[in-house]
């Protein structure tokens, strides 16, 4: 086998090392590999931080295990030294170029038998009032790095009382974790085959039972899709309302590209109308409006092709940023923990990893062994249809109950944190999720346990001032009375109320996870330094 590809197959995590210093030549060889790394318009955003000073590596580790939630934890768990990757935000692609520094970093140790460990929350830990000014023990200041983009990257050779060095995949029926993993998290959920211009969905309202493809043509059968959730999750809908404006530009018959542009902005009005909470939606079709003016004056097949572009570029950012969103989210947990979840925030609901859910995945991706409890979410059944039906696929530890009972297994202490996804959040962190959300977090709050919504930026709506102003989606009463019965459950002429989201207080909020890093209160300043480069 070529060796590289067997560095790249049999390097392991290690979280244990022996306290013996690494050779200066090893060590020079592994940064310089990691400057090696490619940056986006090679623009080389990323710098390198080597810590061998033993009591700057504690006072880090200590920052680190604060954040973690265990002041006396040991994160770092006794590597000699640690690389700090640091990456400038100013630039676009800045977790991107990072991450890509990361493995290099990591790859060139295992190639030289060194162990190394990619470890969580430097961004946080440089957050902090000691690391705000990037002084961290010795007073140096890391060259006056802006922030959000930190990891810390622990090496050394294993040894100790960490895990053994075993296969990295684990069977699930018959499967390797992997290949469970990747069937899950590859799913095409919304699938737009070039070839025949056609646009696919897998109908979720099927699931578990059947996955079916339904084509999409006509912007009522788009509507229709959105309105009985056969599409759904608030990223899906953004990513499926950009394919839906490229496939109805495509069928506009009009001679100049004004007329075709008034045409489109009709449809898109229609389709962004679809889902009043979901913000995803309207960001979306706004995006592929903007992409389509600015190229009025292109002929119209170059004109189709931007928007086909943009509509792709939708896609793959949603797929990067659910990924980051993962890491993000999977800093905060720990081998053993358990987390229950409300509704659907997987796979089918956004695009690989998905958010809420990511963590889990990625985590059942790495081997860490993590407890979901998954609420069923009535009146549509989103947890027990879905979000057990994409974990129990991929090999994850999860349990479904009913929303009701979300007090008792965090009563018995099952429970250390909540993950919820968000389909928008106002400006101040108030945000709307599935209906139940609000008391999943009320219940959290009383027993002293973290709530945590996963979002991309893009579910951020600034210009809404809190939750009072953002509009909940009701629906027809007779899913609560016979969705799901033989006969109905409650007499005809009894009402019903059925709203689709509810709104969580931020207060009863302990952070938001994005692709750009974990926002804490107050969050009306943290959400705002998000958008701060673009102002």
């Amino acid at each position: 086998m070529n060796e590289v590809l067997k560095v790249l197959k049999e390097r392991r995590s290690i979280r244990a090392f022996r306290p013996e210093p690494l050779k200066k030549e090893d060590l020079d060889a592994i940064v310089e590999a990691g400057l090696y790394a490619p940056s986006a318009k090679n623009l080389q955003s990323t710098k390198l931080v080597v810590v061998r000073d033993a009591a700057v590596l504690a006072r880090l580790e200590r920052l680190n295990s604060r954040i973690l939630g265990t002041p006396e934890g040991t994160p770092f768990y006794g590597a000699p030294e640690a690389i700090v990757v640091l990456s400038d935000s100013e630039y676009p692609n800045w977790l991107q170029d990072g991450s890509l520094v990361m493995g290099n970093l990591m790859n060139a140790a295992a190639a030289l038998g060194i162990g190394s460990c990619w470890i969580n929350r430097a961004m946080e830990t440089f957050e902090l009032p000691e690391g705000k000014a990037g002084r961290v023990g010795s007073g140096r200041k890391l060259e006056g790095r802006r922030q959000l983009h930190f990891r810390l990257y622990g090496s050394g050779c294993p040894g100790g009382q960490g895990p053994e060095r075993g296969p990295r995949s684990v069977c699930v029926r018959g499967r390797t974790m992997n290949e469970a993993i990747r069937q899950v998290t590859h799913v095409q959920n919304i699938r737009y085959d070039k070839a025949t211009e056609r646009l696919y969905i897998i109908d979720q309202t099927l699931l578990p039972n059947e996955e079916k493809e339904i084509e999409l043509r006509t912007v009522e059968e788009m509507i229709e899709a959105i309105k009985m959730l056969r599409i759904r999750g608030a990223p899906a809908i953004g990513i499926c309302a950009g394919y839906c404006m490229y496939a109805l530009a495509r069928d506009i018959d009009a001679k100049d590209n004004e007329t075709f542009y008034r045409k489109l902005q009709i449809d898109g009005e229609l389709l962004g109308a679809a889902r009043p909470t979901a913000v995803n939606l309207r960001w979306a079709v706004g995006e592929m409006l903007d992409a389509a003016k600015a190229h009025l004056k292109d002929n119209r097949a170059e004109l189709l092709e931007v928007l086909y572009r943009k509509a792709v570029d939708i896609h793959e950012d949603d797929i990067a940023k659910c990924t980051a969103i993962s890491e993000c989210g999977l800093s905060l947990l720990k081998d053993g923990d358990g987390v229950l979840t409300h509704c659907n925030a997987g796979p089918l609901a956004t695009s690989r990893y998905g958010t809420g859910q990511g963590p889990f995945l990625l985590a059942a991706e790495r081997g860490i062994h993590i407890r979901v409890f998954a609420d069923e979410t009535r009146p549509l059944l989103q947890g027990a249809r879905l979000t057990s039906y994409e974990l129990q696929r991929a090999g994850v530890d999860v349990t479904l109950i009913c929303d009701n009972m979300a007090s008792m297994v965090m009563k018995n202490g099952w429970v250390q944190a909540c993950f919820v996804g968000c389909d928008r959040i106002a400006a101040n962190g108030d945000f709307a999720n599935k209906i139940g959300t609000s008391g999943v977090a009320i219940l959290a709050k009383h027993y002293g346990i973290p709530v945590y919504t996963l979002g991309p930026t893009s579910t951020i709506d600034m210009n809404c001032p809190d939750g009072a102003h953002i509009p909940i989606e009701l629906r027809d009463g007779d899913e609560i009375k016979n969705l799901w019965y033989e006969k109905p459950m409650a007499l005809p002429e009894v009402k019903c109320f059925n709203p689709s989201f509810d709104v969580t207080d931020h207060e009863l909020l302990t952070g938001i996870v994005t692709e750009k890093g974990i926002c804490y209160p107050p969050f009306n300043e943290s959400l705002a330094a998000l958008f701060k480069d673009k102002e």
